[in-house]
């Protein structure tokens, strides 16, 4: 708190607020020069009191601003510590869910790739036992063959009977390989010239064979007989 004593040299400051105050009492004139104003004694405790409260106020609300300046900066520091906080759990979260992604891309990965492999050793599998049973069925034919011709050797079997056990041979043949005897067949029967009547192939193959044969347009029916469709 600024003061002064009575009789003391006042501050440019100081002179003006008591001149400003003997004005407003009606105890000088507009005129008077600065420099030859002399303060009274009665009148120095009241430009004092002035003063003081001018102090008063300002030191007040110096304080006030520097205390809504120190909220106000931790407030600030309060809310950037909340909002870095919050961008770390993000970010945590983001982290953990791209782990989890990755994990699941993983393991998809490996049950695509045991099933991929599961289905080849299927079909190899099914390939394996096909190709026996075809080795089986052609080892049965080869002997059927062989039986046949020894016995037609040795004159045991009549027409008749020759042409049950051709058929009986041709039962159990994979289409492609029952086809192939066919058309061997049919060729041998001028079928380049003219059909072969459905009958004799019938006689000789089994009316089975010959119908899977032409349902599968390995064969081709015609007016007057069947050709040869593949």
């Amino acid at each position: 708190m600024i003061g002064f004593n009575i009789g003391s040299k006042l501050s440019l400051g100081d002179m003006d607020l008591a001149i400003e105050y003997l004005k407003s009492k009606g105890n000088i004139d507009n005129g008077i020069e600065l420099s030859s104003f002399k303060l009274s004694k009665k009148e120095v405790p009241a430009v004092e009191e002035v003063l003081e409260v001018k102090e008063s106020d300002t030191e007040r609300l110096q304080r006030e601003l520097e205390l809504e300046k120190q909220r106000f900066i931790e407030e600030q520091e309060a809310e950037k510590a909340r909002l870095l906080s919050q961008l770390k759990a993000e970010r945590d979260k983001m982290e953990e869910e791209r782990l989890k992604l990755e994990e699941f891309k993983r393991q998809e990965r490996e049950r695509l790739q045991r099933e991929i492999e599961e289905e080849a050793r299927k079909i190899e599998e099914e390939k394996r036992k096909l190709r026996e049973l075809a080795e089986e069925k052609e080892l049965e034919r080869v002997r059927l063959e062989e039986v046949q011709r020894g016995r037609e050797e040795k004159g045991e079997v009549d027409q008749a009977e020759v042409r049950v056990s051709n058929q009986q041979r041709y039962e159990g043949l994979e289409i492609e390989v029952l086809y192939k005897e066919v058309k061997k067949f049919m060729v041998g029967h001028g079928v380049g010239k003219k059909p072969v009547a459905k009958e004799l192939l019938e006689e000789e193959f089994g009316v089975k064979n010959i119908k899977i044969l032409i349902a599968r347009s390995y064969l081709i029916m015609m007016r007057r007989g069947v050709t040869i469709g593949r």
